[in-house]
């Protein structure tokens, strides 16, 4: 078939088809005679298998259309040419692209045809008449118009089509004299993407035979997120068997099916669906084409179509004109269409009438505008050329004489998309629409309106009838996506594929943030977390947390150390007050004042480490806290040297230099300017600072605290630990002086203490993941070390020398501890 047409397409192309045996078409013909004739091709019976036109005619607005176009041209010839008859020749295409051409050919001018009104034709087949035809009204369906207007272009005739839709047809190369009323498949795929859009169907199928379509409607669909869950494009000659199979087979293939393809692959598709008895297994969403195939009743249930719809409706004078046509038609195909339709009397064929327009509103409409648009230009025309000086038959041979300057007229006076709304043969209709028809089957098979989408705006117009659900033997759920495949995913949620297109949403832990690609889940930096504002995920920063003395452990630590510091104070003052008394001469006062001063050193670094952390605050704290520590144990390490001079003097005679307290008081002040020196080197290499830290990064949590460098800390702890194991050293050699002598003891029991202190908290302090909990250590350290040596070097001779003046209770209660020796001298 497809062969046969493109040869006698080339034929009329070359101007020569006399040497063709046009084959029989069963085919009939409206004639109406004119002065000019207008031409007329339209689908009108079905198709048969073989290039030849069948009997039967399946949907009355079939009539309708070729009834519009009788009625108009009639009409429209009293109001514009008083002067002229117009008559017409309309033929049937069959739904056939073969039949279409050749109609086509009945109007074509070449060498070998006689052009006629009467019908008279040289071809080698009597049956097939030919006409000179001003102008060609058709046909209703994209593939049955373009090998027609192939025929007609060749011969220079304007065809005007009130639904062809295909966006080939704009080519103004190859359809030269093509026109249309209606918005090409660019405006149609548009408002389909609108409707996808808006029911956010955003997970789907495809099925086309015109990449320009499917490329076209993916294209607009681009500003949202969708996926097609399987695309396959066919042909006439494809296996429609397996294209259903692809389509409903797989755990996570797509309800619903968008179709793109031509009326007789529409047709196909829908014949296999109930041969397969796929019926209400998918939601098929199509062109106009589907849209057809819902007026006609052949869709699949559930299924939803689109159509263009004019704003303008059939004039009373028109509706008066069908209905008186029961029994009065010269219309060769009103009897097969009442006898198809069981059309009995004039009833039943009042309420067909109104059945057609509830399902093609627009279609008669369209056909007026057809005509009215060649007519009112021909009227133009022929008036440019000075045609009415005469009547009639003069009128029609002055045309003839400039009728190859028609058609450019046209392509000069028209817009040939009918997108323009200052077009005359638009008449009121401005903009015109797209509306969505699905056929439900609940309570019977009946089409339901859903919505329209109304040219040039942005969004859909709803109605009141929503989606049909009931039509489907699947779960309604498999229409919503966000409980089926391909939700659109939550803030925090990325996508989990089960298929290239198909995925479940996953939350993101809620230290991350999902990636720009949406795959995958990302950390955000440190010291900042996730957040999400205006549905797109950034890391914000983290607000620090902090010491502060407003805390209330802040606080209390602080009370410690102001009661710590008069208990030191109140320990110095006894001291200076009783610095005549013999024990206390004995225990070097010198020295006792000093470390007393270290104690509150290191109270006074717990004030830096309990306030809001700075670079000021951080250095000052660490260096009091780290002399105090160094300082404090060096005096203790030069008493225990005093102590050990004593037992050397006593097992052997010898004389030891350096025993003065101003020596010692020397080294000390020495030794406070090298820690001052050597702290200033270690910070100018290893600054300590006040940091931002995220111990844990999968928390929202950050800390401002004083970062030291492991440099401050390790050189500390080696110059305390060697003091501090010096101090055992010497005491364990002093352990057989007499009782009198039990100083070292308390040295000893000091550094013991500041050994199991350091041991417990150096590992806490290194493992512990927060700063602030560091510091903390730290606190606690100063106080418990201070306190103790305060207690055992200090209040215990203080115990000692208020029971030698007399106050036995004090005694008493030191015994308790064991502080004071078990034998004085008065």
């Amino acid at each position: 078939m497809r062969h046969i047409s493109l040869v006698i397409l080339h034929a009329c192309a070359m101007g020569s088809v006399g040497n063709f045996v046009v084959p029989p078409m069963n085919d009939r013909l409206y004639i109406e005679e004119g002065d000019l004739l207008i031409g007329g091709i339209f689908s009108i019976t079905d198709e048969i298998d073989k290039p030849a036109c069948g009997q039967n005619v399946s949907e009355f607005f079939r009539i309708d259309l070729v009834e519009s176009v009788v009625f108009s041209i009639r009409d429209i010839n009293k109001q514009l040419f008083p002067d002229l008859k117009l008559g017409f020749v309309i033929t049937d295409a069959c739904n056939q692209r073969i039949i279409a051409a050749l109609q086509a050919l009945r109007f074509s001018r070449n060498s070998e045809v006689q052009n006629s009104r009467n019908g008279s034709s040289n071809l080698k087949n009597d049956n097939f008449q030919s006409f000179d035809v001003v102008g060609v009204i058709g046909t209703e369906a994209s593939l049955t118009t373009i090998p027609a207007a192939i025929v007609l272009g060749a011969s220079q005739i304007p065809m005007i089509s009130f639904r062809a839709t295909y966006d080939e047809l704009s080519d103004q190369k190859l359809f030269p004299n093509f026109f249309r009323v209606v918005s090409p498949d660019e405006v149609m795929l548009s408002s389909m993407a609108h409707f996808i859009e808006d029911q956010h169907w955003y997970y789907f199928s495809v099925v086309y035979d015109n990449d320009y379509q499917y490329q076209s409607l993916m294209s607009k669909l681009s500003r949202t997120t969708y996926c097609e869950s399987v695309q396959i494009k066919v042909e006439e000659t494809s296996n429609f068997t397996d294209v259903l199979t692809q389509l409903t087979t797989g755990n996570y293939s797509s309800k619903i099916i968008v179709v793109l393809t031509s009326d007789f692959i529409s047709k196909i598709i829908s014949q296999k669906v109930y041969e397969l008895k796929l019926n209400r297994k998918l939601l098929w969403l199509g062109s106009d084409s589907w849209a057809q195939l819902i007026f006609d009743g052949r869709a699949p249930d559930g299924t939803i179509g689109v159509s263009y719809t004019s704003t303008v409706q059939p004039s009373e004078d028109y509706m008066l004109h069908l209905s008186g046509l029961y029994n009065k038609s010269q219309n060769p195909w009103m009897v097969s269409a009442m006898q198809n339709l069981k059309i009995t009397n004039e009833t039943s064929y009042k309420k067909m009438i109104r059945h057609s327009y509830y399902l093609n509103p627009s279609l008669s409409s369209l056909a007026h505008k057809s005509v009215y648009m060649l007519l009112y230009l021909l009227k133009q025309f022929l008036g440019s050329k000075n045609c009415y000086s005469g009547h009639g038959a003069e009128i029609a041979r002055c045309f003839s004489n400039y009728s190859f300057e028609f058609q450019a007229y046209l392509r000069k006076h028209s817009n040939r998309d009918g997108q323009k709304s200052d077009t005359p043969w638009r008449v009121k209709d401005a903009t015109g629409r797209f509306s969505f028809y699905q056929l439900v089957s609940k309570d019977g098979r009946h089409v339901l309106g859903i919505s329209h989408h109304i040219i040039g705006e942005d969004k859909l117009v709803e109605r009141e009838n929503p989606i049909s659900v009931n039509s489907f033997d699947f779960h309604p759920d498999y229409l919503d996506p966000t409980r089926f495949c391909m939700p659109q995913c939550g803030n925090n949620e990325i996508r989990q594929h089960f298929t290239h297109c198909c995925w479940r949403c996953r939350a993101c832990s809620e230290d991350k943030i999902v990636s720009e690609s949406g795959y995958a889940c990302e950390e955000c930096p440190l010291l900042h977390w996730p957040s999400y504002l205006n549905s797109k995920g950034t890391c914000q920063e983290i607000e620090p947390d902090f010491i502060t003395l407003s805390q209330p452990v802040s606080f209390l630590l602080l009370i410690v150390v102001v009661i710590s510091s008069l208990y030191v104070v109140a320990v110095l003052v006894w001291y200076v007050v009783n610095q005549g008394h013999s024990l206390v001469k004995a225990s070097s006062p010198d020295l006792n004042y000093v470390q007393l001063v270290t104690f509150l050193m290191g109270y006074i670094s717990v004030v830096f480490f309990i306030v809001e952390p700075t670079h000021k605050n951080c250095t000052i704290g660490f260096l009091l806290f780290s002399s105090s520590f160094n300082i404090s144990y060096l005096i203790m390490l030069t008493k225990a040297i005093r102590v050990y001079r004593i037992f050397i003097t006593s097992v052997r005679t010898i004389k030891i230099p350096y025993i003065s307290n101003e020596f010692h008081i020397s080294v000390c002040v020495g030794f406070f300017l090298g820690e001052i020196l050597r702290f200033s080197v270690i910070n100018y290499l290893f600054p300590i600072t006040a940091s931002l830290f995220q111990p844990v990064p999968s928390l929202q949590y950050a800390e401002k605290a004083c970062a030291i460098p492991d440099a401050h800390v390790v050189v500390f702890i080696i110059l305390d630990s060697l003091l501090l194991l010096t101090c055992i050293f010497l005491a364990f050699k002093t352990q057989t002086l007499p009782n009198r002598f039990r100083e070292s003891r308390y040295v000893s029991v000091c550094v013991v203490t500041a050994l199991v202190v350091w041991s417990a908290f150096l590992p806490a302090y290194f493992t512990s993941v927060y700063r602030r909990d560091q510091t903390m250590l730290v606190v606690f350290a100063v106080l418990i070390n201070n306190n103790m040596t305060l207690s055992m070097l200090f209040v215990t001779r203080l115990v000692t020398v208020e029971y030698l003046r007399g106050h036995g209770w004090l005694f008493n209660v030191a015994s308790l501890f064991c502080f004071c020796e078990r034998s004085v001298e008065k």
